[in-house]
């Protein structure tokens, strides 16, 4: 037998006897039917999840701009108190519940800065808990440290 020969080729046609082409075409409006359903179902989630992260973000950047502002006024305070701690105005009682007070807010503004951190993924098995992914302060590049992923640091592809 040689490939491509005329008499080794041929042509199918469905051939459909009584209602048997009637079920077959509402089967496949129903499979497209049923895509089109999940296309927009999908959609939806999407538009979703986006209208979502991006409400989110915008809160956390309110949440942040607000421990920011708190830790300036608490920077303020202590200042302050400090100085009338020095002239004899407060008891030291007061500049130690401003420190403390400045320590929280510099805590919860700590606490309100985004880490990114890479998804791990079966092909790649890459924990980036411990070394989160940082930028430097003056917006560059991301930095991912080596130490992340267990087959870098051997040396080692995946």
């Amino acid at each position: 037998m040689i490939p491509g020969t005329p008499f080794q080729q041929s042509v199918a046609a469905t051939l459909d006897l009584g209602p048997q082409r009637i079920f077959r075409t509402q089967a496949a409006g129903r499979g497209t039917t049923a895509t089109r359903l999940v296309l927009a179902d999908v959609t939806r989630q999407v538009t979703f999840r986006v209208r979502q992260s991006f409400y989110d973000v915008l809160l956390a950047d309110s949440l942040r701009a607000i421990a920011r502002e708190r830790r300036d006024i608490f920077r303020g305070l202590l200042a302050a108190d400090s100085v009338r701690w020095q002239s004899g105005d407060v008891p030291e009682r007061n500049v130690t519940k401003s420190e403390l007070e400045l320590a929280g807010a510099e805590a919860d503004l700590a606490g309100r800065t985004p880490r990114r951190t890479l998804p791990v993924s079966p092909s790649r098995p890459c924990s980036v808990a411990p070394h989160p992914i940082r930028r430097s302060r003056s917006r560059g590049p991301w930095r991912i440290s080596r130490r992340s992923c267990p087959s870098t640091r051997l040396g080692r592809s995946p």
